[in-house]
């Protein structure tokens, strides 16, 4: 049996073939180029490879393909020895069956037929000459058929390899070649120079001067000031005057409809309640406000039947209603703000319930007055702090923090343990209901919502 070893190390190599010298073993391959090579002139049977090897996967194909057992080799000496051994004893048995049993004659091969009459030809091994050497497997092949066995091939490269390096060491005995002189300039008779005639040089021509032009100086003349006339900004100007081209309008602010989210940090905090408040704190300042319920606590359902008196087992099969100047829009499957923006609302106020069951945090992120409400109670600060510290790379600067039923010491405390910047935090006062007037609520709806001068008309106390 003839055993292939494609390992990376010399080393492993020599000791792998010194377990198994009975058999025939290929001489070490450092790479891929010299693992083909041997594959060329050595006819393995069993091919052992080193999975770790960079090019493993690239000689198990060309193995595949030429028929070769291949075996796995990690470094357990002792499973391969068991291996190689169940290999060697199953290529004897498949040896020993497959022998044809011996026949009287020959069986005939089929040999073709040259006209040696056309044609004399002759065998011609190749021959290592001086600039064409023979290569080392064609070298290999022509000794194994002289019947030289692999061991002696493998002493005598060795020898050669040892012989070519001591030439190449050995100091050379002759002299120094002459160095070479550089070519030099053939060199020309006085006879054959060329006398070329002295060109004359030419003159130097001045440029006349020229007389100096005095160029008198206009007079300074100043054009009338157009006189600018007051305008009325009352009068109406006929647009039909101006060129359409050339019309350009400029405009500060575009006054339309105001969304405000308000969003529970957690749930059970008061968030529609909240919501409720500051819709109908707008609604008393004569605005036109919408109250949507962007979540499921299906909460504006039982308003509805509180504000028509309707007993809580009635189904009401209405999408919104109007109470106490505010249109409450009931949850939906889905929340349609274009209608709303069509519909003339001068605010639109959403109440997204919690924020860990809600589905419209975008809404909150986008919205004009983003509003957060948290708990007041001490033991619950800390959620205030983690949902603004999770949330840290957003851009807090617009949003406020509603807190109901705390005062004024614990909106400090909270401001205390804040990591990120907010634009304000407001203390909701005790409001049981949110339908009717409170002053110290509407204190607190001024500062939560900071309306001043930023809408035309809207200067809440003097309408």
């Amino acid at each position: 049996m003839r055993i292939l070893f494609l390992v990376q190390s010399d080393f492993t190599h020599q000791h792998l073939r010194s377990r198994f010298a009975q058999f025939e073993v290929a001489p070490f391959a450092a790479n891929e180029r010299a693992i083909r090579i041997v594959l060329g002139s050595f006819e393995a049977d069993v091919a052992v490879i080193d999975p770790g090897a960079p090019w493993a996967s690239r000689i198990e194909q060309t193995l595949h393909n030429l028929a070769v057992k291949v075996v796995y080799f990690d470094g357990d000496f002792q499973t391969i020895d068991e291996e190689i051994s169940r290999i060697a004893a199953d290529f004897d048995d498949d040896e020993f069956e497959d022998d044809p049993e011996p026949a009287d004659e020959p069986p005939e091969k089929f040999t073709p037929t040259i006209n040696t009459d056309k044609y004399e030809l002759e065998v011609i091994e190749p021959k290592e000459e001086e600039g064409n050497p023979v290569p080392p497997y064609i070298q290999q092949r022509m000794l194994q058929k002289e019947g030289v066995s692999q061991s002696e091939i493998t002493q005598s490269e060795e020898a050669h390899l040892l012989k070519e390096s001591d030439q190449q060491l050995a100091p050379v005995s002759e002299a120094a070649p002459e160095p070479i002189k550089p070519p030099q300039e053939p060199k020309v008779k006085s006879k054959d120079k060329v006398h070329l005639p002295k060109i004359p040089s030419i003159p130097k021509i001045s440029p006349p001067k020229l007389p100096k032009l005095k160029i008198p100086s206009l007079p300074q003349i100043k054009l009338p000031t157009p006189s600018m006339t007051e305008v009325d900004p009352t009068q109406e100007i006929d647009m039909s005057l101006v060129d359409a081209t050339s019309r350009i309008v400029y405009q500060d602010k575009v006054v339309g409809t105001a969304v405000i989210a308000v969003m529970g940090i957690s749930p059970g905090v008061g968030t529609t309640h909240t919501a409720t408040l500051i819709a109908n704190y707008l609604a008393r300042h004569k605005e036109r406000v919408a109250l949507v319920e962007a979540c499921d606590s299906y909460a504006f359902a039982r308003i509805e039947r509180l504000y028509h008196a309707v007993p809580d087992g009635a189904i009401l099969q209405t999408d919104h209603f109007e109470a106490f100047g505010v249109h409450y829009f009931k949850s939906g499957e889905q929340l349609d703000l274009i209608q709303l923006f069509s519909a003339g609302f001068t605010f639109i106020v959403l109440d997204l319930g919690s924020h860990d069951t809600s589905e419209h945090f975008k809404e909150f992120l986008r919205a004009g007055i983003p509003v957060l409400v948290g708990a007041g109670s001490e033991w619950k600060h800390q959620d205030i702090y983690r949902f603004c510290r999770q949330n840290r790379k957003r851009n807090q600067q617009n949003w406020n923090i509603a807190i109901p039923l705390v005062e004024d010491e614990s909106i400090k405390d909270i401001k205390k343990g804040m990591e990120t910047t907010v634009k304000q935090i407001v203390a909701i006062p005790y409001h049981p209901d949110p339908f009717s007037k409170q002053s110290d609520t509407d204190e607190s709806m001024k500062r939560l919502l900071q309306l001043h001068g930023k809408r035309r008309g809207l200067f809440f106390g003097k309408r």
